[in-house]
C-alpha cells in the first residue's frame, strides 16, 4: 500500500481463524465465498485444512492461495487453487536421491500418519520417488497415529528387516512420536524428514538425539530471502522472520500482482494462471503453474552443533552441501 496499493486503490486485509480444523475451515470459506468483497484467500496451513476448505472455493470460485499446504492432491482440486509452498513431490525427490547417491542406501522404514493428508502425500511422493529408481519397495511402514505405537519395538522390527535409514514424514498430530523414534534411535539408522519437523523445538528439545538428522525444506527456509524483503521484515518486526511468513509475503505479493491487471475473482484467477505471470517474492519470482503449483526448489539442510566459541550445547540447520 505505501508503494501505490493496486493503481491507487489500496489491499484491505481480513483475518480469520480455522484452529487448524478442517470442519471450522468449511465454515469460513463458505462465509467468504458468500461475501463478494473478498476477492481472495491466502491460506490454509495445513494440507488436511486446505483440502477441506479448497473444495468450498473451487466451487464458489474464490481463489485460493496456501503458503504451506504441499500434499499432491491440492493440484486436482481446480482453476482456483494455488500455492507457493513446493508439492510433496520436490522434496520427496530430493530425499530420495540423497538416501541413493549420497548415503548409498536402499532400505529404509518410513513412518507416518495414514489418517493425514499431507503425511500421506509426502510418503507416497518418496516411496514413487524411490520406485523409479529400483524395483524394491521400502522396507517396512509404521503408522504413527496408532495408540499403542511403541518406539522401541517399531525400530527392532526395522532392524530386523534390514532398513538403512528411517524416513519421518508426521503432520503436527505425530510428530512428537516422531520424535521418540528418534531419541530411541540414538543415531543408529540415518534418519530423513520433510519440512514439518523443521522448527526450533527439534532443536531445543531433540538436539542431541536428532543430529546428523536431514530435512528437505522449501527454498528460502535458511532465512536466505530478497534482501529488500529481509531489510523491511526486520524493520518492521524488529527481528528476523521465518520461511512460513515469508511464503505467505509470497502469496500476498502475487495476488497484489494479479489484482493490478483486473479486480474481479474471475480476473484474479485468469491472471495467476497466465503463462506469463511472474511476482516478486521473498523466495525469488512467483509463477504458477497450470495445475496452480509454483515452479520452485527445495533444499537439504542438516542438524549440527551450532558454532560458537566457547562451544555450546546448541543446535543449527545447516545447509547440506
Amino acid at each position: 500500500n505505501n508503494a501505490g496499493a493496486m493503481n491507487g486503490v489500496p489491499l484491505k486485509g481480513t483475518i480469520a481463524s480455522d484452529n487448524n480444523q478442517p470442519a471450522i475451515a468449511q465454515q469460513i470459506a463458505q462465509a467468504l465465498v458468500k461475501r463478494s468483497e473478498i476477492l481472495a484467500v491466502v491460506g490454509h496451513a495445513d494440507s488436511d485444512v486446505s483440502l477441506a476448505a479448497g473444495k468450498v472455493y473451487e466451487t464458489g470460485r474464490l481463489v485460493m492461495i496456501s503458503p504451506l499446504s504441499s500434499a499432491e492432491v491440492l493440484s486436482e482440486l481446480g482453476d482456483y487453487i494455488f500455492r507457493t509452498v513446493p508439492s510433496d513431490s520436490y522434496p520427496a525427490q530430493k530425499l530420495a536421491d540423497y538416501l541413493h547417491q549420497t548415503l548409498r542406501m536402499k532400505k529404509v522404514a518410513i513412518f507416518s500418519n495414514p489418517h493425514s493428508v499431507y503425511s500421506q502425500s509426502l510418503s507416497g511422493e518418496f516411496k514413487r520417488a524411490l520406485f523409479s529408481s529400483q524395483n524394491e519397495k521400502p522396507v517396512v511402514e509404521f503408522d504413527l497415529s496408532e495408540p499403542g505405537f511403541n518406539a522401541y519395538e517399531s525400530l527392532e522390527r526395522a532392524s530386523r528387516y534390514g532398513a538403512e535409514a528411517i524416513v519421518l514424514t508426521p503432520d503436527s498430530t505425530v510428530s512428537d512420536k516422531a520424535m521418540q523414534v528418534v531419541l530411541v534411535n540414538q543415531g543408529k539408522l540415518r534418519v530423513l524428514a520433510g519440512d514439518s519437523l523443521y522448527t526450533n523445538k527439534l532443536l531445543q528439545v531433540w538436539g542431541e538425539a536428532a543430529k546428523g538428522m536431514v530435512l528437505a525444506v522449501p527454498t528460502g527456509a535458511q532465512g536466505d530471502f530478497q534482501p529488500l524483503f529481509q531489510q523491511q521484515a526486520t524493520q518492521l518486526w524488529g527481528q528476523s522472520v521465518n520461511w512460513r511468513t515469508a511464503l505467505a509475503y509470497d502469496a500476498t505479493q502475487a495476488l497484489a500482482m494479479a489484482l493490478q491487471k483486473g479486480s474481479s475473482r474471475q480476473n484474479i484467477r485468469q491472471s495467476l494462471a497466465a503463462p506469463d505471470f511472474s511476482a516478486p517474492g521473498a523466495t525469488g519470482r512467483v509463477s504458477f503453474r497450470a495445475t496452480g503449483d509454483r515452479e520452485t526448489a527445495v533444499q537439504l539442510v542438516q542438524i549440527a552443533p551450532k558454532a560458537s566459541n566457547p562451544p555450546s550445547n546448541k543446535f543449527e540447520f545447516r545447509a547440506v552441501r
